[in-house]
């Protein structure tokens, strides 16, 4: 098994080694490209159409019914006048990571599962950057989802470390944070800022993460990388294996969230679960199937947890 001291020099080394990358030369230029609304609609479409497997896959999922509107999309051209750069910033994303998973797949299939809860942090990003009446709230989507990128490049990369992760969380009764801190001397979003680095991202698709420490409403311009990091830190425990401590996490993302952005309570809530429905979409458009979304319920069964994963439930029941 690798030692905590040697997982940092070994991901990097496979980071610049790997032959598939987690992220592919064309989705990258995008992400740049599409951050500002300056750059010229032709040199997006050039950047695209050089990759024709990536031009085939941005159409299909182009002209699905998640992204579509019913328009029918038939060039990259009018795949970018007609979506917009922030939403197709999104597309080339999904097509990326679900290309991943659909490539390394069955041997890792634990991928679908890491695709699926990306899916849901980025949908309760935007719904929540959109509910608190942000700026930019078209790039919560992307920096939602990148948060993901180093849960992928550690599955991708060194498996064997992914599943040394999951295997200690379940031994020792702790949460996915706890272990993976235990086995690589590494939290997620560490790993995350160095895949990030690796690759180029642009700093503001990678969120800081916000200074630990309950505060009642959220400076302004703590905001956004507190939206990003909580979709994301609620993903994690609804997708968690039911440890012994994941409803005392559970309690305080809601409510720090409620108060820092002065929320309803209730009507974010049903927000979450209306969005959860709409991540359940996404994965169809990419053939992602619904059981990778499943949660799993903790006693007791009248918990704050188990009542949203009802809410949930029902909103999963619907998209069948």
């Amino acid at each position: 098994m690798i030692p905590p001291s040697k997982f940092r020099f070994l991901l990097e080394e496979k980071l610049a080694t790997e032959k598939i990358p987690v992220l592919r030369t064309t989705s990258l230029l995008l992400i740049g490209l599409l951050s500002s609304l300056l750059t010229p609609v032709k040199m997006v479409a050039d950047t695209i159409l050089r990759d024709q497997g990536f031009t085939v896959q941005i159409l299909k999922l182009a002209n699905s019914p998640y992204f579509s509107r019913g328009a029918r999309i038939s060039s990259i051209s009018k795949a970018i006048i007609n979506i917009g750069y922030g939403a197709l910033r999104d597309i080339a994303l999904t097509v990326e990571y679900a290309d991943l998973v659909q490539k390394r797949l069955p041997a890792r299939v634990q991928l679908r599962r890491i695709l699926a809860k990306a899916f849901v942090a980025a949908r309760w990003a935007s719904i929540v950057g959109q509910e608190s009446k942000l700026p930019g709230t078209e790039a919560f989507f992307t920096s939602a989802l990148l948060e993901s990128v180093g849960d992928l490049a550690v599955a991708t990369y060194l498996p064997e470390v992914y599943q040394k992760i999951e295997g200690t969380a379940r031994s020792q009764g702790w949460s996915y944070h706890q272990a993976h801190a235990a086995v690589t001397d590494m939290s997620p979003h560490q790993v995350t800022v160095l895949v990030g680095g690796h690759y180029d991202l642009p700093e503001h698709l990678v969120q800081a993460e916000p200074v630990a420490g309950a505060m009642s409403k959220w400076p302004e311009k703590e905001q956004t990388k507190r939206i990003v990091h909580f979709a994301n830190d609620l993903a994690y425990n609804l997708f968690s294996w039911p440890y012994p401590g994941i409803l005392e996490d559970f309690a305080p993302l809601l409510s720090e969230t409620t108060e820092g952005l002065e929320l309803s309570a209730e009507a974010l809530l049903i927000s979450l679960a209306v969005e959860y429905q709409q991540a359940l979409r996404l994965g169809a458009a990419v053939d992602l199937d619904s059981k990778y979304y499943t949660f799993q319920r903790t006693m007791p069964e009248d918990s704050d947890r188990n009542n949203f994963l009802g809410l949930c439930e029902n909103a999963q029941r619907a998209q069948v």
